[in-house]
């Protein structure tokens, strides 16, 4: 399928809610031979006004008695995608809308799987909350700061558009930064999504599970941005700073505070960051079905497309059409447990009005949480005005969605060596190696010691993701910084409580506790059996670190 750039133009005149608008429409010198048409699906509802819009030219086939009182299946000239697109967002609302295919029996195929998976519960695991450790040392992590420099990195782009070359390089950009993120984590791969239609790659990141299982969890969102105001969509400025720079930074600082947290998931995790939403879907529905053909066991999706503009008094807009029902009933416990100072409502989006419904149509679980009711949502999309300032020149509303996303990702991926699901076990045991050529090790006093490396399980440690530093041998102790006055500050096993002063983080190759982040975990002396305590961080080789 080419979708191809064209020049000549024609003026039409369309009722949109209400109103006359008059709008600029390329379709080109001729229209498209058959075999060079589009094969597409869109709601019913929005076909029939659609078909108002086109003067009737729009043909309508017969699907089956089971998608056809939902879904229209059509075919059009490639140059009308835009305008389809326009008139999704203008009338209805849905910043997609429609679904673009390669033949006639793949659109009918779509079309019955979307409504039969549409009834269907498709529950494949047990939605168990008991990750609270983990996830609410998560929370206060998260920045709004943040958020917003990655809202303004995308949206400094002169647009994203799926086939220019500055959305090519948006997708670089953003592969780019996750990558940073990742820190060189063997068990992280981030790598571009190519299509072969278009010049835009898709982005997804993995990080890997422990292996125990196969199952999959995928959070994503759109990073293709479009302005419906300009006839010239390549050159024409699109920010995109909400649809979707606001989805993808979102992501983004989910990302942040796991790698700076070493969190290591029993199930594999999945970020994408995909091409060409706009246009019908495209980039998504890409992924979700060369996924589905190479087997893969995807257990949820979340998909974030608009997260900062708060155009109600919700913090949260749960979408209930073409997504799974107990999946959303999850996402409301959710809330419940840990961002209660949070209101949400459902809503109907419609047919294929997001990412999500790549994934529905696949059978996968989809949810999709949204920044306000459709009708109340931001009316600046695809133009040039989609800008930070008019959420307030913040980040404050994307804000919850990082928080929501994460708390989502924790149960739903849970953590790795977690045996008994409370959240401690996080991760793997492994000697914590020193650069002066000795092991951190604790013995029958619980006084962290220098000495020679061995496989003793006092050598054997584990960085959580709640930030606690524990020891095979006692399981039930934290590395705890008891002393912290002058220069240095005296360690020492004691039992865990939740205080800074047993909170860790490995910053770069430098443990640094909470309690004393000017100061670094520091071996005191070149021998064996040399004491372990906390010292101004001078870069030294007895202050270095490294899981062995």
């Amino acid at each position: 399928m080419k979708i191809k750039k064209v020049t000549a133009g024609i003026i039409t005149s369309l009722v949109l809610m209400g109103s006359l608008v008059t709008s600029s429409l390329s379709v080109g010198n001729t229209i498209a031979d058959e075999k060079q048409k589009l094969w597409v699906t869109m709601g019913s509802d929005a076909y029939a006004g659609i078909q108002q819009l086109m003067s009737n030219q729009l043909p309508k086939y017969t699907i089956s008695s089971l998608a056809q009182t939902d879904v229209a299946v059509t075919q059009l000239d490639p140059a009308h995608l835009d305008l389809i697109s326009y008139y999704m967002h203008a009338k209805y609302k849905r910043c997609g809308g429609f679904m673009v295919h390669d033949s006639y029996a793949d659109a009918v195929k779509s079309a019955n799987e979307m409504i039969a998976n549409k009834t269907e519960s498709l529950v494949t695991i047990d939605y168990t909350i008991d990750q609270q450790k983990v996830v609410n040392a998560f929370l206060p992590q998260l920045q709004e700061s943040d958020i917003r420099t990655t809202i303004d990195g995308m949206a400094n782009f002169h647009n994203r558009y799926y086939q220019s070359d500055t959305g090519k390089d948006a997708s670089g950009w953003i592969k780019n930064t996750w990558e940073r993120l990742t820190n060189g984590r063997a068990d992280t791969k981030v790598e571009l999504y190519q299509h072969s239609r278009w010049k835009q790659p898709s982005v997804i990141m993995t990080l890997q599970g422990d292996g125990s299982t196969d199952e999959v969890v995928v959070i994503g969102g759109h990073m293709d941005s479009i302005n419906h105001n300009v006839s010239d969509k390549l050159r024409a400025r699109a920010p995109g700073a909400d649809d979707n720079a606001s989805g993808i930074a979102t992501i983004t600082d989910v990302i942040k505070v796991m790698m700076a947290n070493n969190y290591k998931p029993k199930r594999t995790i999945k970020f994408m960051a995909y091409a060409a939403e706009e246009v019908g879907l495209l980039g998504s529905e890409d992924i979700a079905e060369d996924m589905k053909g190479q087997g893969a066991n995807v257990v949820g999706v979340m998909q974030l497309d608009m997260t900062n503009y708060q155009g109600s008094s919700y913090d949260y807009a749960l979408v209930t059409d073409y997504t799974n029902s107990a999946q959303n009933e999850f996402l409301k416990r959710l809330i419940s447990q840990y961002l209660s100072q949070y209101t949400y409502t459902t809503m109907r989006c419609g047919y294929a009005c997001s990412d999500h419904a790549s994934w529905h149509r696949q059978g996968y679980a989809a949810s999709m949480p949204f920044e306000a009711p459709m009708q109340q949502s931001n009316r600046y999309i695809h133009t040039a005005n989609d800008t930070l300032d008019k959420s307030g020149n913040n980040a404050n509303h994307a804000l919850k969605f990082a928080q929501l996303a994460t708390a989502f990702l924790v149960e739903m991926a849970k953590s790795a060596g977690d045996d008994d699901g409370d959240g401690d076990d996080q991760g793997e045991y492994k000697q914590f190696y020193s650069a002066i050529g000795f092991c951190l090790d604790v013995q029958d006093s619980k006084t962290p010691l220098a000495n020679e490396c061995s496989k003793a399980d006092g050598q054997q440690w584990m960085l959580g993701n709640d930030g606690t530093m524990k020891s095979k041998r006692y399981k039930d102790s934290c590395l705890t910084v008891t002393d912290s006055s002058g220069s240095g500050g005296s360690v020492a096993m004691e039992k865990c409580a939740g205080s800074n002063s047993q909170k860790w983080t490995l910053n770069g190759d430098a443990l640094v506790n909470d309690s004393l982040a000017d100061r670094a975990l520091t071996v005191y002396g070149y021998r064996q059996g040399a004491k372990v305590g906390m010292w101004y961080d001078w870069g030294q080789d007895y202050q270095r670190w490294s899981w062995k």
